[in-house]
Parts: structure tokens; sequence; C-alpha cells
């Protein structure tokens, strides 16, 4: 399963989907910068390293009344709470969980434009001065946010494999699964101990920590993390209890038991164990890579140095560009979260719906597919 087959799955089980709104201020409020390789160990042109002017005091020792952990804004999903939804948090009163770093939108609810894995930048760094300060300088700063960024895309990329399972149940057995057995479970048992979906998706992102970097630099890797993930709320927490391997495929096995009986009632339960035998119902989808953004409040320091510093334009910036600029047109839908545009020469040409894709080379194959001859520059800073 890829990215490019969930067409067919809206066009032949439409209903195991339900289309939910995103913030009216998404767009307006938010930049999205795309991350091409986010378990990639090379953190040279990370933005959140690039963009990290600023570092914290990480001197205290007890990190819940550090300022490595300040407000970090996170957008507003409002009710109900789905799997991977982004959390707010207050840091006088514990460090932020995972999902308030990063968070998941489901393709059940936000397909095809908006699902994907988001990584809140500044929290990316803030994990990442907090994991640098507890490793006592076995890490440096960039090793550190490379540590951060994986362990978070890690957690939040366990909501996807989650959701992967129950989609492929949902083609065998031709009904809604996620959206009335998996996130019904999930919403009965977040914010306690039982909430098997966040505590395993917090040791799935230690396990990507587990293999990272050499072993000195591993070992003091893992324990950062560890140091974190002791500080969480108990359903964060109980991640450590899911932790080496072999203690995470138990848990997932029981997971996958209990998510099946609550979706297929009718169907007879069995030793958790016999899904040992179908590891690979939580393969995510793949090209995954594709759907993974940082984001960050325009307003934000960080959000005016980025405005300074790039273009990150929006679907509706390069829209009304392409309109007023080219005299292109808007056809209709394309293939997975594409538009398709027609040029005056009667050419048609995608342009991605998705946030985080108009980086310089797409925007400059996007300018020439209209007949324009300008640059990238001029034509981000063209007033329309």
């Amino acid at each position: 399963m890829a990215v490019g087959d969930l067409p067919v799955l809206r066009d032949c089980l439409p209903d195991v989907f339900q289309d939910r709104p995103v913030p009216s201020s998404w767009e307006e409020d938010w930049i999205f910068v795309g991350v091409d390789l986010p378990e990639s160990t090379v953190a040279a042109s990370d933005p959140a390293l690039v963009f990290n002017t600023e570092r914290s005091d990480c001197a205290q020792t007890e990190a819940w009344t550090s300022p490595v952990f300040t407000p970090v804004a996170v957008p507003d999903f409002g009710a109900p709470a789905f799997p991977g939804a982004p959390e707010s948090f207050d840091p006088s009163q514990s460090v932020p969980p995972p999902d308030a770093l990063g968070f998941y939108l489901p393709f059940h609810y936000y397909y095809p434009d908006w699902w994907g894995v988001y990584l809140v930048l500044e929290g990316v760094q803030q994990l990442g001065q907090f994991v640098e300060h507890q490793a006592g300088g076995v890490l440096s700063l960039a090793e550190s946010v490379t540590v951060a960024r994986i362990f978070i895309y890690g957690h939040e990329s366990f909501h996807h494999h989650v959701e992967s399972f129950s989609t492929r149940l949902e083609v065998t057995h031709r009904t809604p699964i996620y959206k009335t057995g998996f996130d019904e479970y999930f919403r009965r048992t977040v914010g306690t101990g039982d909430c098997l979906e966040e505590a395993l998706a917090t040791a799935y992102g230690l396990g990507r920590v587990a293999e990272w970097g050499d072993k000195q630099k591993r070992v003091a890797a893992v324990g950062a993390v560890e140091a974190y993930i002791l500080q969480l709320p108990e359903d964060y927490r109980a991640g450590l209890n899911y932790w080496p391997k072999q203690r995470f495929i138990r848990g997932r096995n029981e997971f996958a038991e209990v998510n099946h009986h609550v979706s297929l009632p009718g169907v007879p339960g069995n030793d958790p164990q016999l899904w040992t035998l179908s590891s690979y119902a939580f393969k995510g989808i793949g090209q995954v890579n594709s759907r993974v953004n940082y984001v960050v409040h325009r307003d934000s320091p960080i959000g005016a140095r980025i405005q300074e510093r790039g273009h990150y334009l929006r679907y509706r910036e390069v829209a009304a560009r392409l309109k007023a600029l080219a005299g292109c047109v808007e056809v209709g839908r394309g293939k997975g979260s594409h538009m398709k545009w027609q040029a005056p020469s009667g050419a048609t040409f995608p342009v991605s719906r998705h946030p985080g894709d108009f980086g310089q080379g797409v925007l400059l194959a996007i300018i020439r597919q209209a007949g324009l001859s300008m640059s990238v520059s001029e034509f981000a800073a063209a007033r329309v």
C-alpha cells in the first residue's frame, strides 16, 4: 500500500472516511516546511537546527522548572480528540508530551490535502536542548536536535502505522474500522495508563533513537530520552514498560488483539501472540515521508526568521500568482493531493495542495510549466 493507492480506497470504500475541517486559520497562521528524510542522521540542513539561534539555559536539574521547555503554539483541532492529535501543555506542571512536540493527522479524516506527520519546529528544538543537557557533553546540539527529531517522528509515525493496520482490516471486512473501532478505543483510554497506543508510540520512538549513532552516543541519546519519558504523564510514561524490542512486540500484539475485538466484536478472540504471524499489518504506507512537515506559527520569533530567510508559499498564494501572473486556471483535482492547472498554451500541470511541497525546485518547475520566465524570488515577491 502506497500514498498513491489512497484514491482507490476512497473510491471503493468511501464510508470508511469522515471528512473533518482543519482550523479556520490553519493556512493563514502556520508555516509548513517539508522534511524530506525525517529519520536522517544528518542535521546540517535541518530547519530545527538552522533556525535555532536562541539557546535556553539548561543548567537546572529538574526539567519541568527549567526554561528549556516554554509554551509552544500548537494548532487546535477541537473535539473530539483523535490518535495523534496535537496537545497543549503547561510547562509549569510537566514537560511537554510528544503530541505537543509533533502530531499526526489521519488520512481517514484529513484526506487528501492535510493528512500526515507534523513536527513542531520549536518543540523539536526544545527537546533537542533537553537531550543535549541530559547527555552531559557526549552529544553536540546538532546531534541532540537530530535525536529529538527522530524520537518525535517515531512517536507520530506509530500513530500512522496503527491507522495503516486498521485500513488493512477495512479492505478485508469492507466496513469502517478506524473511526468506529480504533479511534473509539483510543478515546476511551487516552489520559490513563491503559492507553496502549500512546505507550507503544513512545516506545517505538525510543526504539528508533536506539538505532542511531555509535555506541557511546547511542547510549547517551537513549538515556536522555528515557529521562524525558520518565517525567511524562502516565499514558506516555508507560512506554518504558514496552521497551526493549521484545516487550514492544508483545505489547503491540496485545494492542492488535484488543483493537480487533473492539472493532469486530463478532469475531472470536484469541491469544494475542497470534499477531506475531502478521507483523506486516503495522507496516506504514509506502512513501509516507512525502507527508512530513515542520510546522511553526507565523507570529512566533522563529516564524518571523523563516519568513525573512526563505519563501514558503501556501497553496492559495501560489494559486493567486498563477492566475494573476500567468493567466493559468485551475481545472480540477488531479492525482492524490494534487490539483490540475492549465496554462494559456493549453498544457496542464499538477500543483500539490499539501503544505510544505513548495521548495525552490518545486516552485521553479511550476513557474516554468505556467509559461513564466521569472525567478522563484520574483514569483514569491510579486504583489497580486
